[in-house]
């Protein structure tokens, strides 16, 4: 059996349809879905109900989904993200709430492989697989062959040899080597990020019996998408959901509401009045080891300051770490003996600066 795994739809109906008409060229004849069906994008419902139809009982849980059907708390959504929980929530029907809260966080293909949106440690909390070290992670949990994620919204390849070294290799097609284990990340089809010069959607094709994956690429039309919303949602908000499609119409829209040309968004608006833009404290659960800020720029957006400080009782502070982060800050920070609690503070590094969060998640374990 072919398979089309798609993820990272994001509301984006028009990039689905597009990919869905390249996968039945293809020869697929099944789909599943890595979740995120909703979030960010302009039409929720349409591509909600199209991913209902050809994914029937092959889907799993996107963080956007379990935002929206209240299955997760959404004070760590940031701007642009939170706005559309809220407005997804709003034009959802009953039914399809009901589906998104019934979503698994991970499913198999017919014992031959694994599916998730993210991190199946501890798939609830929806980390990024990004290095070797989440690989090794994932591999250690794995008990069959192949393991699908998206959630990055970058296509990427992890594997594992039969002598258990792991290594990241460029996607595109390949066969399934005797004695491997793989983690394929399929990318995004409704939100894809900008390499080289170039947005395209991405998805996989999987064929269980030649044991083979193959990256497939189709072209993303942004201006269509933002004429679309235009329409359906007025020109502020337009532009507000279609800043997240590419680093290019990001760009765009920050330079047009720094010429005072329009009224930002809300997720842009808090960003003006000071240097510090968030601020999160956690609780340190007993025996946790490692924190992990899990703090994530959108494309185009300039550098941040992140401080993370460790306290321990009566807000004494144990230790403290400051960092510049110009896409991503993932890695792990050894947590000190004593500490209770954990503060983040995110600052602009400029008072010019109008930086652009896709994801501000902290956790420790």
């Amino acid at each position: 059996m072919k398979w089309a795994i798609i993820s990272d739809v994001h509301a984006n109906p028009y990039a689905l349809r597009k990919v869905l008409e390249d996968a039945g060229r293809m020869g697929a004849v099944a789909f599943a879905c890595l979740g995120d069906t909703v979030g960010y994008g302009p039409e929720p419902g349409p591509a909600l109900r199209k991913v209902r139809e050809i994914c029937a009982g092959h889907a799993v849980a996107g963080n956007n989904d379990a935002a929206v059907c209240r299955k997760m708390r959404t004070e760590n959504f940031a701007g642009l993200a939170a706005d559309a929980v809220r407005r997804h929530r709003g034009e959802l029907s009953r039914d399809d709430i009901a589906y998104l809260a019934g979503l698994p966080y991970t499913m198999r293909l017919d014992g031959c492989a694994i599916c998730a949106h993210g991190d199946i440690f501890d798939p609830e909390k929806f980390y990024y697989i990004e290095t070797a070290e989440d690989a090794a992670a994932n591999f250690a949990k794995m008990d069959c062959p192949v393991l699908f994620v998206g959630h990055t919204h970058v296509p990427k390849v992890f594997v594992q040899d039969a002598e258990g070294r792991i290594a990241e290799e460029q996607p595109g097609s390949f066969a399934l080597r005797e004695g491997c284990r793989y983690i394929v990340n399929a990318g995004s089809v409704g939100y894809p990020k900008q390499q080289n010069g170039t947005c395209q959607s991405t998805y996989v094709l999987y064929d269980q019996e030649k044991r083979t994956v193959e990256y497939r690429a189709i072209p993303f039309d942004v201006s269509s998408v933002m004429e679309r919303t235009k329409r359906s949602l007025g020109r502020t908000a337009a532009l507000a959901a279609a800043a997240v499609l590419t680093s290019a119409a990001l760009l765009s829209a920050a330079a047009l509401f720094m010429r005072g040309q329009e009224e930002p968004p809300a997720g842009l608006r808090q960003h003006a009045a000071s240097l510090p833009i968030y601020e999160k404290e956690i609780e340190i659960p007993f025996g946790a080891e490692l924190l992990r800020p899990n703090l994530k720029l959108a494309p185009g957006s300039p550098a941040v300051t992140l401080k993370v400080e460790f306290l321990g009782p009566k807000d004494s502070l144990l230790w403290e770490k400051i960092q510049t982060v110009r896409k991503s800050a993932n890695q792990k920070t050894k947590i000190p003996r004593g500490a209770v609690r954990a503060r983040l503070s995110v600052l602009k590094q400029s008072e010019r600066d109008i930086p652009l969060i896709h994801l501000f998640e902290p956790a420790a374990r």
